[in-house]
């Protein structure tokens, strides 16, 4: 059965599934080069960081800080 068959409602909701998990596998590598350019600015002391990373900001559930 295609999607084309499944009322409009199925197939927003395969398409958002799809979606988030193209986000979730991409999260990794975004949070390790997000790491890497803030150490690099903070080593040659670059621009600062952008509010939505600023430590006050809300963060999202793979970019909590570190236990200890």
């Amino acid at each position: 059965m295609s999607a084309t068959s499944h009322p409009p409602e199925v197939a927003r909701l395969v398409s958002h599934r799809r979606c988030v998990e193209r986000i979730r596998r991409a999260w990794p590598a975004f949070l390790e080069r997000r790491r890497q350019r803030l150490a690099e600015q903070e080593r040659y002391g670059g621009g600062h960081q952008s509010g939505a990373y600023a430590p006050s900001a809300r963060r999202c559930s793979g970019d909590r800080p570190s236990a200890g």
